[in-house]
């Protein structure tokens, strides 16, 4: 297949996050701040002995949640994907890059733990990554940054596409050697749509069971 266009992005690749939406408000108070109301939570166990998390509100309710707030850790993960999202807009913009719609592969070039050994990274160069950062996740980020929905953009900016104009892409996350860390980062790679898509489609038709009536022109995908 011919590479029509191809363009690197030097970041290490980082997950979406879920529902930033309603946790924004920790963007906007101090690491202290966010400690502070983790802690004004206490522990309680109802009559099952499961226990709970209850804080006293200003109006004399109470607020309850099942589950310990971790404010403080959400807080850092939030701040470190709003950077890493700035930093691939950034350099989306540098490189005049605009989002492809169609036929593009999205590699994700990712580094190995320091804690391995050389041999583990001898064997592990250039093999599928397995482990945690799933390839969906690394691929929304991308989306989220460079192709947002239009409840997602910037008051005042002028974005050029939304995502659910994509329709057809392929991913992949390999480890790199250490030798070629500088490397770590996302390289996504445009193709010709019909050269891209023509073999798949076809499979998908014969497994089916659908006769093509006519000859698929190159511009049918």
């Amino acid at each position: 297949m011919k590479v029509l266009r191809s363009a690197f992005f030097p970041l290490e690749p980082q997950s979406a996050l879920r529902s930033t939406q309603t946790q924004n408000w920790l963007t906007g108070i101090t690491e202290e701040q966010a400690q502070a109301i983790e802690d004004s939570y206490t522990i309680g166990y109802d009559r099952k002995g499961m226990p709970h998390w209850v804080k006293l509100l200003k109006n004399g309710k109470t607020k309850t949640l099942r589950s310990k707030p971790n404010h403080v850790r959400t807080r850092r993960y939030l701040l470190k994907y709003l950077e890493y999202k700035d930093g691939l807009k950034a350099h989306a913009e540098k490189i005049g890059f605009i989002m492809p719609q169609d036929a593009f592969f999205m590699w994700f070039f990712m580094p190995m733990a320091k804690s391995w050994t050389k041999k583990k990274k001898r064997e592990m160069a250039f093999k599928l990554h397995k482990n945690k950062k799933d390839t969906d996740n690394l691929s929304k980020a991308i989306k989220d940054a460079l192709a947002p929905r239009k409840s997602n953009f910037t008051p005042g900016s002028t974005p050029v596409m939304d995502d659910r104009v994509i329709s057809s892409y392929a991913n992949a996350k390999i480890y790199l050697s250490d030798e070629h860390a500088d490397k770590v980062g996302i390289l996504i790679v445009e193709y010709w749509a019909h050269d891209f898509l023509y073999p798949f489609f076809m499979d998908a038709m014969k497994l089916m069971e659908i006769d093509m009536e006519f000859k698929i022109p190159p511009d049918f995908l």
